[in-house]
Protein backbone atom coordinates (compact mmCIF):
# COMPACT_ATOMS: atom_id res chain seq x y z
CA UNK A 1 0.00 0.00 0.00
CA UNK A 2 0.88 3.67 -0.13
CA UNK A 3 2.10 5.46 2.88
CA UNK A 4 -0.24 7.97 3.29
CA UNK A 5 -2.86 4.92 3.38
CA UNK A 6 -1.29 3.10 6.11
CA UNK A 7 -1.33 6.18 8.16
CA UNK A 8 -4.96 6.47 7.54
CA UNK A 9 -6.01 2.75 8.29
CA UNK A 10 -3.95 2.72 11.33
CA UNK A 11 -6.18 5.63 12.38
CA UNK A 12 -9.18 4.49 11.36
CA UNK A 13 -8.70 0.82 12.74
CA UNK A 14 -8.66 2.94 16.05
CA UNK A 15 -12.73 3.27 16.15
CA UNK A 16 -13.72 0.08 13.96
CA UNK A 17 -15.11 -3.03 15.56
CA UNK A 18 -13.30 -5.76 13.81
CA UNK A 19 -9.88 -4.71 14.48
CA UNK A 20 -6.92 -4.98 11.37
CA UNK A 21 -4.17 -5.11 14.66
CA UNK A 22 -0.60 -4.21 14.12
CA UNK A 23 0.06 -3.82 10.54
CA UNK A 24 3.72 -4.15 8.67
CA UNK A 25 3.11 -2.71 5.31
CA UNK A 26 5.20 -3.13 2.42
CA UNK A 27 4.95 0.66 0.96
CA UNK A 28 5.05 1.41 -2.63
CA UNK A 29 5.41 4.40 -4.27
CA UNK A 30 3.77 5.97 -7.91
CA UNK A 31 5.80 5.09 -11.00
CA UNK A 32 8.03 3.13 -8.85
CA UNK A 33 8.21 -0.89 -10.21
CA UNK A 34 8.46 -3.72 -7.39
CA UNK A 35 7.65 -7.37 -7.47
CA UNK A 36 5.65 -10.10 -5.88
CA UNK A 37 6.85 -13.53 -7.04
CA UNK A 38 6.80 -13.40 -11.03
CA UNK A 39 4.87 -10.61 -11.27
CA UNK A 40 6.05 -6.55 -12.12
CA UNK A 41 3.57 -4.18 -10.68
CA UNK A 42 3.45 -0.58 -11.60
CA UNK A 43 1.68 1.59 -9.24
CA UNK A 44 -0.14 4.46 -10.97
CA UNK A 45 -1.20 7.68 -8.31
CA UNK A 46 -4.80 8.15 -9.02
CA UNK A 47 -7.59 11.22 -9.46
CA UNK A 48 -9.56 10.04 -6.91
CA UNK A 49 -12.13 11.48 -3.81
CA UNK A 50 -10.02 8.91 -1.45
CA UNK A 51 -7.10 9.91 -0.80
CA UNK A 52 -3.60 7.91 -2.04
CA UNK A 53 -5.54 6.13 -4.72
CA UNK A 54 -3.80 3.89 -7.35
CA UNK A 55 -4.12 2.25 -11.03
CA UNK A 56 -1.70 -0.82 -11.42
CA UNK A 57 -0.09 -2.29 -14.73
CA UNK A 58 0.23 -5.84 -13.65
CA UNK A 59 3.00 -7.67 -16.12
CA UNK A 60 4.35 -11.06 -16.27
CA UNK A 61 5.41 -13.34 -19.12
CA UNK A 62 4.93 -10.46 -21.74
CA UNK A 63 1.21 -10.12 -20.64
CA UNK A 64 0.19 -7.12 -19.16
CA UNK A 65 -3.15 -7.00 -17.53
CA UNK A 66 -4.57 -2.44 -16.37
CA UNK A 67 -6.10 -2.26 -13.22
CA UNK A 68 -8.18 1.11 -13.22
CA UNK A 69 -9.06 1.12 -9.29
CA UNK A 70 -11.75 4.08 -8.96
CA UNK A 71 -10.67 7.55 -10.43
CA UNK A 72 -11.83 10.40 -12.24
CA UNK A 73 -10.66 13.45 -14.28
CA UNK A 74 -12.35 16.53 -12.43
CA UNK A 75 -10.25 16.29 -9.12
CA UNK A 76 -7.32 18.36 -8.11
CA UNK A 77 -4.86 16.08 -9.51
CA UNK A 78 -6.44 15.16 -12.56
CA UNK A 79 -3.24 16.02 -14.35
CA UNK A 80 -2.25 12.33 -13.16
CA UNK A 81 -5.45 11.16 -15.97
CA UNK A 82 -3.47 13.11 -18.57
CA UNK A 83 -0.26 11.95 -17.93
CA UNK A 84 -1.62 8.37 -18.19
CA UNK A 85 -3.47 8.57 -21.40
CA UNK A 86 -0.76 10.79 -23.21
CA UNK A 87 2.00 8.22 -22.33
CA UNK A 88 0.19 5.00 -22.16
CA UNK A 89 2.04 1.48 -21.16
CA UNK A 90 1.10 -1.29 -23.35
CA UNK A 91 -2.18 -3.20 -21.69
CA UNK A 92 -3.64 -6.64 -23.00
CA UNK A 93 -6.44 -6.62 -20.84
CA UNK A 94 -8.05 -4.07 -18.94
CA UNK A 95 -10.41 -4.19 -15.55
CA UNK A 96 -12.15 -0.88 -15.77
CA UNK A 97 -14.21 1.06 -13.30
CA UNK A 98 -17.94 2.08 -14.56
CA UNK A 99 -19.70 3.49 -11.11
CA UNK A 100 -21.38 6.30 -13.18
CA UNK A 101 -22.78 3.53 -16.05
CA UNK A 102 -26.49 3.05 -16.01
CA UNK A 103 -29.03 5.11 -13.61
CA UNK A 104 -25.83 7.21 -11.72
CA UNK A 105 -24.95 8.48 -15.51
CA UNK A 106 -26.07 12.19 -14.44
CA UNK A 107 -24.52 12.64 -11.33
CA UNK A 108 -22.58 15.90 -10.23
CA UNK A 109 -19.29 15.86 -12.13
CA UNK A 110 -18.06 19.40 -12.07
CA UNK A 111 -14.36 19.88 -11.26
CA UNK A 112 -13.24 20.09 -8.00
CA UNK A 113 -12.29 23.66 -8.56
CA UNK A 114 -15.33 24.64 -9.45
CA UNK A 115 -17.33 23.24 -6.15
CA UNK A 116 -14.54 25.49 -4.49
CA UNK A 117 -16.09 28.67 -6.46
CA UNK A 118 -19.70 27.76 -5.70
CA UNK A 119 -18.43 27.64 -1.98
CA UNK A 120 -17.20 30.98 -2.06
CA UNK A 121 -20.07 32.19 -3.61
CA UNK A 122 -22.30 30.53 -1.20
CA UNK A 123 -19.98 31.97 1.74
CA UNK A 124 -20.30 35.49 0.71
CA UNK A 125 -23.86 35.26 0.56
CA UNK A 126 -24.57 33.98 3.59
CA UNK A 127 -25.01 35.88 6.85
CA UNK A 128 -24.52 33.52 9.14
CA UNK A 129 -22.54 29.75 9.56
CA UNK A 130 -21.61 27.82 6.39
CA UNK A 131 -22.18 24.01 7.67
CA UNK A 132 -20.82 21.54 5.99
CA UNK A 133 -21.07 17.72 5.98
CA UNK A 134 -18.37 15.86 4.15
CA UNK A 135 -16.17 13.17 5.01
CA UNK A 136 -12.92 13.83 6.30
CA UNK A 137 -11.22 12.02 4.16
CA UNK A 138 -12.30 13.57 1.38
CA UNK A 139 -9.12 15.82 1.06
CA UNK A 140 -9.85 17.43 -2.29
CA UNK A 141 -13.03 18.75 -0.44
CA UNK A 142 -11.38 19.41 2.50
CA UNK A 143 -8.63 21.72 0.41
CA UNK A 144 -11.58 23.08 -1.54
CA UNK A 145 -13.69 24.20 1.62
CA UNK A 146 -10.38 25.52 3.46
CA UNK A 147 -9.54 27.74 0.26
CA UNK A 148 -12.98 28.79 0.29
CA UNK A 149 -13.03 29.97 3.53
CA UNK A 150 -9.90 31.83 3.26
CA UNK A 151 -10.63 33.34 0.40
CA UNK A 152 -13.81 34.99 2.27
CA UNK A 153 -11.99 35.67 5.51
CA UNK A 154 -14.02 32.88 7.66
CA UNK A 155 -11.91 30.40 10.17
CA UNK A 156 -12.66 26.57 9.30
CA UNK A 157 -13.68 25.11 12.69
CA UNK A 158 -12.66 21.46 12.80
CA UNK A 159 -13.41 18.81 15.43
CA UNK A 160 -10.82 16.61 17.32
CA UNK A 161 -11.05 13.40 14.73
CA UNK A 162 -10.52 15.84 11.48
CA UNK A 163 -7.82 17.46 12.88
CA UNK A 164 -5.93 14.54 13.90
CA UNK A 165 -6.56 13.03 10.77
CA UNK A 166 -5.08 15.96 9.13
CA UNK A 167 -2.15 16.24 11.23
CA UNK A 168 -1.19 12.50 9.72
CA UNK A 169 -1.66 14.04 6.64
CA UNK A 170 -0.02 16.83 6.45
CA UNK A 171 3.66 15.56 4.99
CA UNK A 172 1.55 14.39 2.07
CA UNK A 173 -0.14 17.84 1.23
CA UNK A 174 0.95 21.38 2.17
CA UNK A 175 -2.97 22.43 1.65
CA UNK A 176 -4.56 19.97 4.40
CA UNK A 177 -5.52 22.63 7.39
CA UNK A 178 -3.91 21.95 10.75
CA UNK A 179 -5.20 22.91 14.16
CA UNK A 180 -2.29 24.97 14.90
CA UNK A 181 -3.56 27.37 11.61
CA UNK A 182 -4.36 30.92 12.63
CA UNK A 183 -7.25 31.05 10.68
CA UNK A 184 -8.70 27.19 11.86
CA UNK A 185 -10.73 26.63 15.55
CA UNK A 186 -10.96 23.55 17.18
CA UNK A 187 -12.94 22.00 19.80
CA UNK A 188 -13.67 18.23 21.11
CA UNK A 189 -17.10 17.05 20.62
CA UNK A 190 -18.83 15.04 23.07
CA UNK A 191 -19.49 11.97 21.43
CA UNK A 192 -15.78 12.09 19.87
CA UNK A 193 -14.30 13.19 23.71
CA UNK A 194 -16.14 9.90 24.99
CA UNK A 195 -15.15 7.59 21.75
CA UNK A 196 -11.55 8.57 22.10
CA UNK A 197 -11.79 8.16 25.92
CA UNK A 198 -13.09 4.51 24.87
CA UNK A 199 -10.28 3.12 23.01
CA UNK A 200 -7.61 4.59 25.27
CA UNK A 201 -6.75 7.53 23.42
CA UNK A 202 -6.39 10.26 25.68
CA UNK A 203 -3.32 11.15 24.32
CA UNK A 204 -4.51 12.67 21.44
CA UNK A 205 -6.81 14.44 23.08
CA UNK A 206 -3.78 15.59 24.98
CA UNK A 207 -2.04 16.30 21.97
CA UNK A 208 -4.25 18.61 20.17
CA UNK A 209 -5.17 20.55 23.43
CA UNK A 210 -3.17 24.05 22.75
CA UNK A 211 -5.38 24.53 19.96
CA UNK A 212 -8.83 23.38 21.41
CA UNK A 213 -11.71 25.33 22.87
CA UNK A 214 -14.70 25.15 23.57
CA UNK A 215 -17.71 26.39 21.28
CA UNK A 216 -18.76 28.61 24.13
CA UNK A 217 -15.34 29.87 23.77
CA UNK A 218 -15.63 31.25 20.18
CA UNK A 219 -19.36 31.31 19.82
CA UNK A 220 -19.34 34.92 18.28
CA UNK A 221 -16.81 33.41 16.19
CA UNK A 222 -19.30 30.72 15.04
CA UNK A 223 -21.42 32.45 12.48
CA UNK A 224 -18.16 34.01 10.61
CA UNK A 225 -16.82 30.39 10.02
CA UNK A 226 -17.56 27.13 7.82
CA UNK A 227 -17.94 24.97 10.01
CA UNK A 228 -17.66 20.60 9.83
CA UNK A 229 -21.25 19.67 10.96
CA UNK A 230 -21.53 15.68 11.85
CA UNK A 231 -25.00 14.37 13.27
CA UNK A 232 -24.04 13.75 16.82
CA UNK A 233 -22.66 17.50 17.22
CA UNK A 234 -25.86 19.02 16.74
CA UNK A 235 -27.60 19.68 20.02
CA UNK A 236 -24.36 20.98 21.03
CA UNK A 237 -23.70 23.98 18.31
CA UNK A 238 -27.36 24.37 18.84
CA UNK A 239 -26.67 25.58 22.69
CA UNK A 240 -23.36 27.21 21.94
CA UNK A 241 -24.25 28.80 18.77
CA UNK A 242 -26.35 31.24 16.76
CA UNK A 243 -28.01 29.89 13.79
CA UNK A 244 -30.11 32.42 12.21
CA UNK A 245 -28.86 32.85 8.47
CA UNK A 246 -26.85 30.34 8.59
CA UNK A 247 -26.99 27.41 5.41
CA UNK A 248 -26.14 23.56 5.33
CA UNK A 249 -24.15 22.60 2.98
CA UNK A 250 -24.69 18.55 1.92
CA UNK A 251 -21.31 17.76 0.03
CA UNK A 252 -21.47 14.07 -0.23
CA UNK A 253 -23.01 11.27 -2.62
CA UNK A 254 -27.07 12.00 -2.48
CA UNK A 255 -27.53 8.50 -1.86
CA UNK A 256 -26.54 7.99 1.94
CA UNK A 257 -29.35 10.68 3.04
CA UNK A 258 -31.53 7.68 1.71
CA UNK A 259 -29.64 5.44 3.60
CA UNK A 260 -28.50 6.63 6.49
CA UNK A 261 -30.67 7.44 9.43
CA UNK A 262 -28.23 9.82 11.39
CA UNK A 263 -28.32 11.79 7.84
CA UNK A 264 -32.22 11.63 7.72
CA UNK A 265 -32.15 13.31 11.29
CA UNK A 266 -29.90 15.99 10.30
CA UNK A 267 -31.85 16.70 7.45
CA UNK A 268 -34.84 17.05 9.65
CA UNK A 269 -33.03 18.96 12.54
CA UNK A 270 -32.25 21.82 9.67
CA UNK A 271 -35.30 21.84 8.43
CA UNK A 272 -36.85 22.35 12.15
CA UNK A 273 -34.27 25.02 12.68
CA UNK A 274 -35.16 26.84 8.88
CA UNK A 275 -31.58 26.04 7.77
CA UNK A 276 -31.73 26.16 4.10
CA UNK A 277 -30.47 23.03 2.31
CA UNK A 278 -27.85 23.35 -0.60
CA UNK A 279 -26.39 19.87 -2.43
CA UNK A 280 -22.86 21.14 -3.65
CA UNK A 281 -20.44 17.91 -4.36
CA UNK A 282 -18.73 16.19 -7.43
CA UNK A 283 -18.50 12.85 -7.43
CA UNK A 284 -15.56 10.80 -6.90
CA UNK A 285 -15.86 8.32 -10.46
CA UNK A 286 -14.88 9.02 -13.94
CA UNK A 287 -17.08 10.18 -16.16
CA UNK A 288 -18.40 8.17 -19.26
CA UNK A 289 -16.11 10.42 -21.70
CA UNK A 290 -13.23 9.96 -19.76
CA UNK A 291 -14.04 6.45 -19.25
CA UNK A 292 -13.77 6.77 -22.68
CA UNK A 293 -10.69 8.40 -23.27
CA UNK A 294 -8.86 5.61 -20.71
CA UNK A 295 -10.18 2.88 -23.15
CA UNK A 296 -9.11 4.36 -26.28
CA UNK A 297 -5.60 5.46 -24.80
CA UNK A 298 -4.98 1.63 -23.69
CA UNK A 299 -6.67 0.30 -26.21
CA UNK A 300 -6.01 -3.43 -24.40
CA UNK A 301 -7.24 -6.68 -26.45
CA UNK A 302 -9.82 -7.39 -23.89
CA UNK A 303 -11.82 -4.83 -21.96
CA UNK A 304 -13.75 -6.51 -18.68
CA UNK A 305 -15.95 -3.93 -16.15
CA UNK A 306 -15.60 -4.02 -12.44
CA UNK A 307 -17.07 -1.87 -9.66
CA UNK A 308 -20.29 -1.96 -11.93
CA UNK A 309 -24.30 -2.07 -11.56
CA UNK A 310 -24.83 -1.75 -15.25
CA UNK A 311 -21.79 -4.33 -16.77
CA UNK A 312 -24.12 -4.84 -19.14
CA UNK A 313 -23.94 -1.52 -21.02
CA UNK A 314 -20.40 -1.58 -21.45
CA UNK A 315 -20.86 -2.81 -24.42
CA UNK A 316 -22.81 -0.15 -25.64
CA UNK A 317 -20.09 2.11 -25.14
CA UNK A 318 -16.89 0.14 -25.62
CA UNK A 319 -14.76 -2.17 -28.05
CA UNK A 320 -13.60 -5.97 -27.01
CA UNK A 321 -16.37 -6.00 -23.24
CA UNK A 322 -15.87 -9.30 -21.84
CA UNK A 323 -18.13 -9.71 -19.03
CA UNK A 324 -17.23 -11.97 -16.25
CA UNK A 325 -20.00 -14.08 -14.66
CA UNK A 326 -19.24 -14.74 -10.69
CA UNK A 327 -16.76 -18.10 -10.54
CA UNK A 328 -16.12 -17.61 -14.11
CA UNK A 329 -11.94 -18.17 -14.96
CA UNK A 330 -10.54 -15.95 -18.09
CA UNK A 331 -7.23 -17.09 -19.02
CA UNK A 332 -4.97 -14.49 -20.97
Amino acid sequence: MGKATAELIRYADNFTTNKIGQIKPIIFNDHELFKICSFEIMPYSADHSAFDSYAFLITNDNKSIFYSGDFRAHGREHEKFDNLICNPPKVDLLLMEGTLIGERIDEPNIEELEVERKLVGLCLETKGTVFVTVPSMNIDRIISIYNAAKQTGRKFILDLHAAELFDRLKNYSNDIPQSAYPDVLLWYPKFQRENFDKHGLNWLMQKHKYWKKTLKDFSSEIPKSIMMLRPYCKNEIEKNADLSGSVWVYSMWKGYLGRKKSLQDLKQWTEGKGIPFKFLHTTGHAQLQDLKRLAKALSPQVLIPIHSYHCELFSEHFENVHRLEDGEVFSL
